[in-house]
């Protein structure tokens, strides 16, 4: 007869493999879910500009002649709240004269990197930054700058998006509370069910 210290071992190893399931996070692909554009703050300085959709973003930098010779910064920003990696694709182009003058790059926190090489040109990309690790709680940018406000502005666009998503292969606690009580309640059927027919025999 199978002994109730043996069903309840088997029980415990159960339990013990549902709740030591691994916590994976999902990347979410694109500017999708928590971060469809609508959960994005942009901030567009005059002449400036952010375009959006599901799967391209693009920040310009402004060429405003009311602040020639004035910097200003096109941002797009968002609260992160999975911790993981984001990456991403890019490709920059400028009708300015030098890509010094109109710098694109991101920010964590406010810590910024630029990605543009002041030495490539006005046309540079695609290339692929990331991964970019980032915690719950931190803030996440792109920037497009402008130097001057003068001789042309530069387009940055944004594709291939790749950012943490939700926990991912772990059981909802309802869903493991049942899964208990399934577990729990057919050791002791099986159990009470084997000494009945033990007594009866």
């Amino acid at each position: 007869m199978v002994s109730l210290v043996r069903i309840l071992s088997c029980m415990a190893v159960a339990v013990l493999v549902v709740f030591s399931t691994p916590r994976v996070n999902a990347d979410i692909m694109g500017f999708q879910g928590i971060y469809a554009p609508g959960n994005w703050t942009p901030f567009i300085p005059p002449t400036a500009a952010i375009s959006t959709s599901p799967t391209v973003v693009s920040l310009t930098s402004g060429d405003d002649p009311m602040n020639i010779g004035q910097l200003t910064t096109t941002t797009f920003s968002i609260l992160i709240t999975v911790t993981g990696n984001i990456s991403f694709d890019w490709l920059y182009a400028s009708t300015n004269s030098d890509a010094t003058f109109d710098p694109f790059g991101y920010f964590v926190n406010g810590n910024e990197t630029q990605l543009t090489n002041n030495a490539n040109g006005v046309n540079q990309g695609p290339f692929t930054a990331g991964p970019i690790a980032v915690m719950a709680g931190d803030t996440f940018g792109f920037y497009q700058r402008t130097i001057d406000n003068e001789d042309g502005a530069a387009t940055t666009r944004i594709s291939g998006f790749s950012g943490p998503g939700q926990l991912a292969a772990v059981p909802e606690p309802a869903t493991a509370s049942l899964l208990g009580i399934a577990v729990l309640t057919g050791a002791f059927w099986h159990f009470f069910k084997r000494r009945r027919l033990a007594t009866t025999a």
